[in-house]
């Protein structure tokens, strides 16, 4: 049924709009009245919180008596909604703490926000091509954070983020994308709600007076949520919660029948083998030793039985990690030698925007030393990542780095950097221009993210340019690549639109080899270069590949840009040293340093390398003053020292 306000405008299976249209003075029908003043705060006007309870109880009226069709059917169920809530059957505070089941993308739409937040107020800006950050103008602190993302892939985290009026975080939502289903959200409390392990633990300890051994009427219809996707993450979080495990609870549960028992707990163990065949190591065998395990245990389920599941449970884990064929990996990947001089390909975390601009990095001589630099490996082979420019070093042994098969393979000292990162940003959540740019997936704060931060984060240095193609905004055009690419004198990363300008066949490229690939829309790419007719990418899923796109394509897809200078990497390299007065520090990043036995001052250098006369000085003198000019500048210039005893310093290139 639909509920119909007088003006036409429908809730129930309706396009929802926020606004006057929602406010007191519209709602004609009594009943509906009644529900509005129930939810209103006192102003009159719906707010999205109480638009997004406005319309959940309605559905819930609708599920009352869903064939009705008419007037008198539909002021019934309201008048059962009603009281409902008046007899504290439907508890409307609690409604109130948890976000809606379901995601409303239409709520979210360019059009939507510009309608709820009006631009004489709010600025709505757009870091990402998937991502819409909402900023008070009055304050210039963020009001809301919106990462819509894509349903096509396996498993991807839509996150919506409200801050409060000094830009803090005040709470959250997450839901899955392809299954339509909220994942977790925190509240102003603070506290962080994992959606799926808390109904099963509710299902679990419904018991009646107490006493009456009872299972939630909607535990079979929760499990059905498991997958493989995320078994290992709600099984972990129900531990927390229940300080059981869930196979633990089922077992011992003795609201079920032991036969449920078993088949359900077989059911978890199906969704569990399949989850960790996409671990390395061998499982043959194990589930059918579940299997014999649980039928032995079924008649007479105990403690002493789940603990028997759980242990075989650790059993498989550690048969995986330790019959892991390290020569073969190694064979395949290489190992880490403190350099970054292989290929690499990202693997199943969403971290292109980094991977992205570790490869336009390495596509630089000058800043792919500086990223080299703080990669090293000992006798052993652990790899400690120094990364200088936030003041953070790390170390991880092989097996470490080995077992992260979540990151990227190829070559290991990229993973090892992978994994330096993302231990950084979960200690320290990070923060570009007072906005708060992150999405909340597991412990792993590498999900998602803008290159620029990765160019801060390596190079010491962020973007001078993060520029979205939203309209008069677009900066994708002929000149843009004539001016940051073709020159070579730019870090670059794009992401794709979201939206297309034309069919999906019409961004369809060649790599060098004349393979078609397509590109791929919320996803970020590397820029290496462009000439006459084409621009150069490489994706992060493969970064042995370079892709042609024409120029004419390159324009019409792409709608987002980070863009990094390298000569001002280089000088604030140099600007960490104190070369004193009588230096001269040329555009390309070279240095002289003037002997100051001469009179020569920096303002008289007019350039790079001007010979200057002065008192000789010997031989032994001059072999000093390089050991001390290599001792203070070798790490980033090699040292030359002329007859004069003038070092010229010259920024090291990569090998």
């Amino acid at each position: 049924m639909d509920f119909q306000f007088e003006n036409g405008k429908k809730i129930g299976n309706f396009e929802p709009i926020i606004g006057k249209e929602w406010s007191k003075q519209n709602i004609k029908n009594e009943h509906l009245n009644t529900i509005f003043n129930l939810i209103d705060n006192g102003d009159g006007k719906l707010s999205e919180e109480e638009y997004d309870l406005f319309q959940r109880l309605l559905y819930k009226a609708d599920g009352i008596n869903s064939d009705a069709q008419n007037s008198v059917a539909e002021n019934f169920e309201l008048k059962t909604l009603i009281e409902q809530i008046k007899d504290g059957e439907i508890d409307i505070d609690e409604m109130k703490k948890i976000p809606s089941e379901h995601l409303d993308r239409t709520l979210y739409t360019r059009e939507a926000l510009e309608k709820r937040y009006p631009a004489a107020e709010y600025e709505i800006t757009n870091p990402m091509s998937c991502q819409t950050t909402i900023i008070n103008k009055k304050t210039g602190k963020p009001v809301m954070d919106i990462i819509l993302a894509d349903s096509e892939r396996p498993r991807d985290v839509t996150n919506i983020t409200y801050y409060d009026e000094e830009g803090r975080e005040l709470k959250y939502v997450l839901y899955d994308s392809k299954f339509d289903k909220i994942t977790a959200y925190m509240n102003e409390d603070g506290v962080r709600h994992d959606v799926l392990p808390e109904r099963l633990y509710e299902d679990i300890t419904a018991k009646k007076y107490g006493v009456i051994h009872t299972t939630g009427e909607n535990f079979e219809k929760h499990l059905d949520e498991l997958t493989k996707y995320n078994i290992e993450e709600v099984m972990a979080e129900y531990k927390n919660i229940s300080g059981n495990s869930l196979i633990s609870d089922i077992m011992t549960e003795r609201g079920l029948p032991s036969e449920k028992r078993a088949v359900l707990s077989k059911k978890i163990i199906d969704i569990y083998i399949e989850a960790r065949q996409g671990h390395i190591g061998n499982i043959d065998g194990f589930k059918e030793t579940f299997y014999e395990l649980i039928d032995n245990e079924r008649d007479g389920f105990t403690p002493m039985s789940s603990r028997k599941i759980e242990k075989l449970m650790k059993q498989l884990e550690d048969t995986q990690r330790n019959e892991v064929d390290k020569k073969v990996f190694e064979e395949i990947n290489g190992v880490p030698n403190g350099k970054i001089d292989g290929d690499f390909r990202q693997g199943t975390t969403g971290d292109c925007w980094f991977l992205a601009a570790v490869k336009t990095i390495m596509s630089n001589p000058q800043t792919a030393k500086l990223l080299n630099d703080q990669i090293s490996v000992d006798k052993d082979g652990n790899v400690t990542v120094n990364l200088v420019n936030v003041g953070k070093s790390y170390t991880f042994t092989k097996d470490e780095i080995l077992l992260e098969n979540r990151l990227a393979s190829g070559d290991m000292d990229v993973r090892a950097l992978e994994m330096a990162v993302k231990q950084y940003l979960t200690e320290n959540p990070y923060n570009i221009n007072g906005l708060i740019h992150k999405i909340k997936m597991e412990d792993n704060n590498i999900e998602g993210g803008i290159p620029n931060y990765a160019y801060e984060i390596l190079l010491g240095r962020g973007g001078i340019l993060n520029a979205t193609g939203y309209s008069e905004k677009m900066i994708f055009s002929e000149s843009f690549i004539d001016e940051y690419i073709s020159n070579g004198k730019y870090l670059v990363t794009v992401a794709s639109s979201n939206f297309l300008k034309g069919e999906e066949s019409d961004f369809e490229v060649k790599d060098e080899d004349g393979l078609t690939h397509k590109l791929q829309r919320f996803h970020a790419y590397s820029v290496t270069g462009a000439d006459d007719e084409f621009v150069y990418l490489v994706n992060p899923w493969d970064s042995s590949s370079t892709l042609k796109v024409p120029r004419e394509k390159f324009v019409d897809f792409f709608g987002d840009a980070s863009v990094c200078s390298v000569d001002k990497i280089m000088k604030k390299i140099a600007d960490k040293y104190d070369f004193g007065e009588n230096a001269v520090i040329g555009n390309d990043g070279r240095v002289i340093i003037y002997n100051n036995r001469k009179s020569i001052t920096k303002e008289q250098g007019d350039s790079i390398g001007a010979n200057q006369t002065a008192e000789p000085i010997s031989k032994e003198e001059i072999r000093q003053i390089k050991v001390d000019a290599q001792r203070k500048y070798g790490k980033d210039y090699s040292v030359t020292v002329n007859s004069n005893g003038d070092i010229m310093l010259t920024p090291l290139k990569e090998e």
